[in-house]
């Protein structure tokens, strides 16, 4: 049967990325306790095309795609991955991405009734002159009380829902458990999908103990990861404020652009 993608091309052009994006499948996601549910995600798989062939094979993209309906998806898993889509490609650029919601199970503070909360994700993996690098995103879903209403108000202070995005490259033994942990700890209060008046009460109570600006925030999380020997991160708050038409934002970046394919060389 003719392979018309595999025709020669005489223009002289290659191609920096090609592929399909939106494909999306039942994947096996690790939820860092050893139990693992299927999840959609949503993949995005590309590679460069030499400047002499015409297309490139697109159901290849798809059906490598399919692996994770068969293997977790790990950052461990990734390096075969990758050995797999080059082999099958013949290309020697590698861009991926799986988005999805992780869900954690947690217990509430008091009457220890277990919930789930989701957690927007996002896996990205390239490949580029033979290095790879790996890159973990999560937003983080927080309660944050502001310390100037509490210090000046009589008996109460505005708190509101916020969210933590953090972007770091991914290490051995830090999946997106351990960063939502690391996230959580710095907000006046993480979030519960179920409370009872009893941890109602200690969510409250615990929060006016922990004001937090989006300022304040930011730099623990900052310090965190300087401390635990990152030179690489991006980590903002938004804090949708509930006494103002507007959001309360703050960020710290640093070398950003290891972080993001289309700025890494």
């Amino acid at each position: 049967m003719k392979d018309v993608q595999n025709e020669k091309d005489d223009r002289g052009i290659a191609i920096d990325l090609v592929g399909v994006r939106d494909v999306t499948l039942p994947i096996v996601i690790d939820d860092g306790l050893d139990i693992a549910s299927r999840s959609p995600v949503e993949m995005t798989l590309l590679t460069d095309l030499d400047a002499s062939r015409r297309g490139a094979h697109m159901s290849r993209f798809v059906e490598i795609c399919h692996q994770f309906t068969l293997h977790p998806l790990t950052i461990e898993n990734i390096p075969t991955f990758f050995s797999d889509v080059k082999e099958k490609t013949g290309s020697s650029q590698v861009f991926f991405q799986a988005s999805f919601q992780y869900f954690k199970k947690k217990m509430t503070p008091v009457s220890k009734i277990v919930n789930f909360i989701g957690y927007k994700c996002v896996l990205e993996a390239f490949e580029r002159d033979g290095k790879q690098s790996c890159v973990l995103e999560i937003d983080v879903p927080i309660l944050s009380l502001c310390p100037c209403s509490l210090a000046i108000s009589q008996s109460s202070a505005h708190n509101q829902r916020g969210f933590v995005r953090l972007r770091i490259p991914a290490k051995p033994n830090t999946w997106f458990d351990v960063i939502i942990d690391r996230v959580e700890l710095q907000a006046s209060s993480q979030l519960y999908s179920i409370l009872k008046r009893s941890d109602e009460k200690y969510v409250v109570d615990a929060a006016v103990e922990s004001p937090r600006f989006v300022e304040d925030i930011v730099r623990a999380i900052t310090k965190g990861l300087l401390d635990d020997g990152y030179v690489s991160f991006f980590v903002s708050c938004t804090n949708y404020e509930s006494i103002h038409n507007h959001q309360a934002y703050a960020r710290v970046v640093r070398n950003n652009k290891e972080l993001f394919f289309e700025q890494y060389t």
